[in-house]
Protein backbone atom coordinates (compact mmCIF):
# COMPACT_ATOMS: atom_id res chain seq x y z
CA UNK A 1 0.00 0.00 0.00
CA UNK A 2 2.93 2.33 -0.71
CA UNK A 3 4.07 4.06 -3.91
CA UNK A 4 7.74 3.07 -3.59
CA UNK A 5 9.47 -0.30 -3.44
CA UNK A 6 13.02 -1.51 -2.81
CA UNK A 7 14.29 -4.63 -4.57
CA UNK A 8 17.42 -6.61 -3.69
CA UNK A 9 19.04 -9.61 -5.37
CA UNK A 10 22.30 -11.54 -5.43
CA UNK A 11 24.93 -10.57 -7.98
CA UNK A 12 26.29 -13.75 -9.59
CA UNK A 13 30.01 -14.39 -9.50
CA UNK A 14 31.81 -12.90 -12.46
CA UNK A 15 28.99 -10.48 -13.36
CA UNK A 16 30.08 -7.51 -15.47
CA UNK A 17 26.81 -5.60 -15.90
CA UNK A 18 23.25 -5.49 -14.58
CA UNK A 19 20.17 -4.59 -16.62
CA UNK A 20 16.88 -3.59 -15.00
CA UNK A 21 13.33 -2.73 -16.04
CA UNK A 22 10.01 -2.12 -14.28
CA UNK A 23 6.81 -1.99 -16.29
CA UNK A 24 3.42 -3.51 -16.97
CA UNK A 25 4.55 -6.17 -19.46
CA UNK A 26 5.33 -9.50 -17.74
CA UNK A 27 7.54 -10.61 -20.65
CA UNK A 28 9.62 -7.51 -21.34
CA UNK A 29 13.44 -7.62 -21.41
CA UNK A 30 15.48 -5.31 -19.15
CA UNK A 31 17.09 -2.39 -20.96
CA UNK A 32 18.59 -0.03 -18.32
CA UNK A 33 22.24 -1.00 -17.77
CA UNK A 34 24.51 -0.54 -14.72
CA UNK A 35 28.29 -0.96 -14.77
CA UNK A 36 29.58 -2.14 -12.35
CA UNK A 37 26.63 -4.45 -11.57
CA UNK A 38 24.30 -3.52 -8.68
CA UNK A 39 22.30 -5.61 -6.19
CA UNK A 40 19.59 -3.22 -5.04
CA UNK A 41 17.27 -0.58 -6.51
CA UNK A 42 14.52 1.64 -5.10
CA UNK A 43 11.67 2.72 -7.38
CA UNK A 44 9.56 5.74 -6.36
CA UNK A 45 6.27 7.29 -7.49
CA UNK A 46 4.62 4.07 -8.63
CA UNK A 47 0.98 4.30 -9.65
CA UNK A 48 -1.85 1.89 -8.87
CA UNK A 49 -1.85 -1.56 -10.38
CA UNK A 50 0.49 -4.45 -11.23
CA UNK A 51 4.15 -4.12 -12.21
CA UNK A 52 6.92 -6.54 -13.15
CA UNK A 53 10.46 -5.83 -12.01
CA UNK A 54 13.04 -7.58 -14.19
CA UNK A 55 16.75 -8.21 -13.54
CA UNK A 56 19.39 -9.63 -15.91
CA UNK A 57 23.17 -10.01 -15.49
CA UNK A 58 25.96 -10.19 -18.03
CA UNK A 59 29.08 -12.28 -17.55
CA UNK A 60 31.93 -13.18 -19.88
CA UNK A 61 29.63 -15.86 -21.30
CA UNK A 62 26.98 -13.27 -22.26
CA UNK A 63 23.58 -12.29 -20.87
CA UNK A 64 21.97 -14.70 -18.42
CA UNK A 65 18.28 -15.47 -17.86
CA UNK A 66 15.80 -12.76 -16.81
CA UNK A 67 14.52 -12.86 -13.23
CA UNK A 68 11.15 -11.24 -12.60
CA UNK A 69 9.17 -10.15 -9.53
CA UNK A 70 5.47 -9.29 -9.64
CA UNK A 71 4.51 -6.20 -7.62
CA UNK A 72 0.99 -4.95 -6.84
CA UNK A 73 0.41 -1.34 -5.76
CA UNK A 74 -2.85 -0.48 -4.00
CA UNK A 75 -3.12 2.65 -1.87
CA UNK A 76 -6.91 3.01 -2.07
CA UNK A 77 -9.18 1.81 0.77
CA UNK A 78 -12.05 -0.62 0.17
CA UNK A 79 -15.24 0.96 -1.15
CA UNK A 80 -17.44 2.55 1.55
CA UNK A 81 -20.07 0.12 2.82
CA UNK A 82 -23.17 0.18 5.03
CA UNK A 83 -24.17 -1.97 8.00
CA UNK A 84 -27.73 -3.29 8.23
CA UNK A 85 -29.24 -4.32 11.57
CA UNK A 86 -31.54 -7.32 11.80
CA UNK A 87 -35.06 -7.15 13.26
CA UNK A 88 -34.93 -10.15 15.63
CA UNK A 89 -34.52 -10.22 19.39
CA UNK A 90 -30.84 -11.22 19.09
CA UNK A 91 -28.79 -8.37 17.53
CA UNK A 92 -27.57 -9.33 14.04
CA UNK A 93 -25.60 -7.40 11.41
CA UNK A 94 -25.27 -7.73 7.65
CA UNK A 95 -22.64 -6.01 5.49
CA UNK A 96 -20.49 -6.44 2.39
CA UNK A 97 -17.30 -4.58 1.44
CA UNK A 98 -15.55 -4.62 -1.95
CA UNK A 99 -12.10 -3.62 -3.15
CA UNK A 100 -11.41 -3.17 -6.85
CA UNK A 101 -7.60 -3.24 -6.73
CA UNK A 102 -5.93 -5.79 -4.45
CA UNK A 103 -9.19 -7.42 -3.34
CA UNK A 104 -11.00 -7.97 -0.03
CA UNK A 105 -9.10 -9.65 2.83
CA UNK A 106 -11.06 -9.70 6.14
CA UNK A 107 -13.20 -7.74 8.64
CA UNK A 108 -12.75 -6.76 12.26
CA UNK A 109 -15.84 -6.16 14.42
CA UNK A 110 -15.23 -4.05 17.53
CA UNK A 111 -18.00 -3.73 20.14
CA UNK A 112 -17.40 -0.77 22.45
CA UNK A 113 -13.74 -0.88 23.43
CA UNK A 114 -13.39 -4.68 23.41
CA UNK A 115 -10.93 -6.72 21.37
CA UNK A 116 -11.79 -7.12 17.68
CA UNK A 117 -13.61 -10.15 16.27
CA UNK A 118 -12.12 -11.30 12.94
CA UNK A 119 -14.33 -12.51 10.07
CA UNK A 120 -12.89 -13.91 6.82
CA UNK A 121 -16.08 -14.10 4.70
CA UNK A 122 -16.64 -11.13 2.38
CA UNK A 123 -20.46 -11.31 2.38
CA UNK A 124 -21.74 -11.31 5.98
CA UNK A 125 -25.45 -12.03 6.42
CA UNK A 126 -27.24 -11.93 9.81
CA UNK A 127 -24.10 -12.24 11.92
CA UNK A 128 -25.17 -12.75 15.55
CA UNK A 129 -23.42 -10.44 18.00
CA UNK A 130 -22.40 -11.76 21.44
CA UNK A 131 -25.27 -11.44 23.93
CA UNK A 132 -23.24 -10.60 27.06
CA UNK A 133 -23.43 -6.85 26.36
CA UNK A 134 -26.08 -4.55 27.83
CA UNK A 135 -27.31 -1.09 26.92
CA UNK A 136 -26.44 0.88 23.80
CA UNK A 137 -23.03 0.01 22.36
CA UNK A 138 -21.14 1.42 19.39
CA UNK A 139 -20.24 -1.35 16.93
CA UNK A 140 -17.46 -0.70 14.39
CA UNK A 141 -16.81 -2.86 11.34
CA UNK A 142 -13.40 -2.39 9.68
CA UNK A 143 -12.80 -3.89 6.22
CA UNK A 144 -9.21 -4.70 5.15
CA UNK A 145 -8.00 -5.23 1.61
CA UNK A 146 -5.02 -7.43 0.72
CA UNK A 147 -2.68 -4.43 0.71
CA UNK A 148 -3.61 -3.47 4.29
CA UNK A 149 -5.83 -0.48 3.44
CA UNK A 150 -8.98 -0.10 5.55
CA UNK A 151 -12.50 1.26 5.31
CA UNK A 152 -14.77 1.58 8.36
CA UNK A 153 -18.48 1.77 9.10
CA UNK A 154 -20.23 1.91 12.48
CA UNK A 155 -23.68 1.54 14.00
CA UNK A 156 -25.24 1.78 17.47
CA UNK A 157 -26.86 -1.37 18.82
CA UNK A 158 -29.20 -1.52 21.82
CA UNK A 159 -28.47 -4.80 23.58
CA UNK A 160 -31.29 -4.15 26.03
CA UNK A 161 -31.40 -3.90 29.80
CA UNK A 162 -30.28 -6.64 32.18
CA UNK A 163 -33.06 -8.86 33.59
CA UNK A 164 -34.63 -7.29 36.66
CA UNK A 165 -34.64 -9.22 39.92
CA UNK A 166 -35.90 -8.11 43.31
CA UNK A 167 -33.24 -7.44 45.96
CA UNK A 168 -32.57 -10.24 48.42
CA UNK A 169 -31.32 -9.49 51.95
CA UNK A 170 -28.89 -12.24 52.91
CA UNK A 171 -27.32 -10.92 56.14
CA UNK A 172 -28.86 -8.76 58.86
CA UNK A 173 -28.77 -8.58 62.67
CA UNK A 174 -31.56 -10.21 64.62
CA UNK A 175 -31.50 -7.36 67.18
CA UNK A 176 -30.60 -3.68 66.85
CA UNK A 177 -28.82 -1.88 69.67
CA UNK A 178 -28.87 1.86 69.98
CA UNK A 179 -25.58 3.47 69.03
CA UNK A 180 -24.25 0.34 67.26
CA UNK A 181 -23.48 0.14 63.52
CA UNK A 182 -26.27 -1.48 61.52
CA UNK A 183 -24.86 -3.77 58.80
CA UNK A 184 -27.10 -5.23 56.09
CA UNK A 185 -25.98 -7.03 52.90
CA UNK A 186 -27.61 -8.82 50.00
CA UNK A 187 -27.89 -9.15 46.22
CA UNK A 188 -29.74 -7.34 43.45
CA UNK A 189 -29.62 -6.25 39.82
CA UNK A 190 -26.57 -4.07 39.05
CA UNK A 191 -27.50 -0.40 38.63
CA UNK A 192 -30.73 -0.61 40.60
CA UNK A 193 -31.52 1.51 43.65
CA UNK A 194 -32.50 -0.17 46.89
CA UNK A 195 -34.40 1.78 49.58
CA UNK A 196 -34.08 0.71 53.24
CA UNK A 197 -36.75 1.84 55.71
CA UNK A 198 -36.61 1.28 59.47
CA UNK A 199 -39.96 1.23 61.25
CA UNK A 200 -40.94 1.32 64.93
CA UNK A 201 -44.34 -0.27 64.76
CA UNK A 202 -45.91 1.82 61.96
CA UNK A 203 -43.72 4.90 62.29
CA UNK A 204 -40.77 5.49 59.91
CA UNK A 205 -37.63 6.02 61.99
CA UNK A 206 -34.95 6.04 59.28
CA UNK A 207 -34.66 5.75 55.47
CA UNK A 208 -31.51 5.17 53.40
CA UNK A 209 -30.84 4.58 49.68
CA UNK A 210 -28.09 2.44 48.15
CA UNK A 211 -27.16 1.43 44.61
CA UNK A 212 -26.33 -2.13 43.69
Amino acid sequence: NKTSATFTWEIPEGALETRLLIGRNPNSTPTVGYVPPIGTRTIDNLGEGTYYFSVQHKTSAGWGPVGRFKLNIDTKPPIDFMITKGEGDIPTLSFEANDLDSGFSYYEIIIGEDNPIRIEEQIVQDYELPIEYIGIQKVRVIAYDKAGNTSESEIEIDFGSPPQTKPIITNYPETIEQGRLLSISGTGTPGNKVVFTLLRRTNVVWTEEAFV
